[in-house]
Parts: structure tokens; C-alpha cells; sequence
């Protein structure tokens, strides 16, 4: 998997976050790797198929990885360790085909979400009738393995300056 960037002195001052999808700042994304997380990059076109083919190059599918949202998350559910996708200019996917997002992030999101309930299961415990209630979901959960966490960076702000609305002379 690709590094997004190398960690700083001061990650090791940040609480390791759990699964799940955040917008995040380049700098935050930095953190990830020294907080015990595999870090994937993600800059990928703004159409459904090469955005499938981008997260399965960042990730290291195997090749008979098929390109397709069900073929995404039968890989996704063979992550082995805590493994983050860093997605920047996820924003033109976004707004240039909202029916392809949607499908690709909720594909991501059910992954990233089951690997935080799988989590909050295993360290809150309970009786065995929580046991057999959790069994019923448990097909969603053994797939969801190691935590995974998509990281949608944002933008940096631009900065003011001559000709910059908000800028002062």
C-alpha cells in the first residue's frame, strides 16, 4: 500500500481513530501510519470504473479482483489489519456522477461501519443472549474484519491575498 505521507514528531500525541468515513486535512492523514495504520492513497478519475480500479490499485486487490461494487467489498472483507483509504479529489466523483458516489460510498461506509461495530462488540462483552442476538448480524460482521477507515481530505483553504475575495490591501 501506497503512504500518503511519513508521520510527524507529534502523532503520537493523537488518539488512534476507529473505523469509519471522515473528511480529513492532510495533515491529519499524516498521523495515520504512526498510529498503526496501513495508509493507501487514493487520487483516482472522476468516473465510477476508474475510481473501482483506483481503490483496488491503492489497496492491493488481487488481480481477479473485479471492478464492480460486489467484487469491492468481498476485498474489502479480506483486509487483514487496520488499513485506511486516503481519498483526495473525491469531490469531482462526488459531484460529477452523485448515483456512482453514492454506490462506491456505500459499499466503503457499510465496510468501514462494520469494522467499528465489530469492534464495539468485541469490547463491550454481554450474555448470551446478546450473543444470540449478535448472531443474526454476524455474517456482516466476519466480513467486516480489521478496522478500515476512509478518509475523505479536504481542500486547503486558499489564502488571501491580492485579487482574493476577502482579502485585505
Amino acid at each position: 500500500m501506497t503512504p500518503v505521507h511519513a508521520p510527524g514528531p507529534r502523532d503520537a500525541d493523537l488518539p488512534a481513530p476507529r473505523g469509519g468515513v471522515r473528511l480529513a486535512t492532510p495533515e491529519q492523514a499524516d498521523a495515520l501510519a504512526g498510529e498503526g495504520w496501513s495508509v493507501a492513497a487514493l487520487d483516482a478519475p472522476a468516473t465510477k470504473s476508474g475510481v473501482l480500479a483506483g481503490i483496488g490499485r491503492a489497496l492491493g486487490f488481487p488481480r481477479y479482483y473485479g471492478r464492480n461494487l460486489d467484487a469491492l467489498w468481498d476485498c474489502l472483507a479480506d483486509l487483514d489489519r487496520p488499513t485506511a483509504l486516503v481519498w483526495a479529489g473525491w469531490e469531482e466523483f462526488a459531484l460529477g456522477d452523485p448515483d456512482g458516489w453514492a454506490g462506491v460510498m456505500g459499499v466503503l461506509k457499510d465496510r468501514a461501519d462494520g469494522s467499528d461495530q465489530a469492534a464495539d462488540s468485541d469490547q463491550a462483552g454481554g450474555s448470551q443472549a446478546d450473543d444470540k442476538d449478535r448472531s443474526a448480524d454476524s455474517e456482516h460482521q466476519d466480513a467486516a474484519g480489521a478496522p478500515f477507515l476512509v478518509v475523505l481530505l479536504r481542500k486547503p483553504a486558499a489564502p488571501d491575498g491580492p485579487g482574493v475575495r476577502g482579502a485585505r490591501p
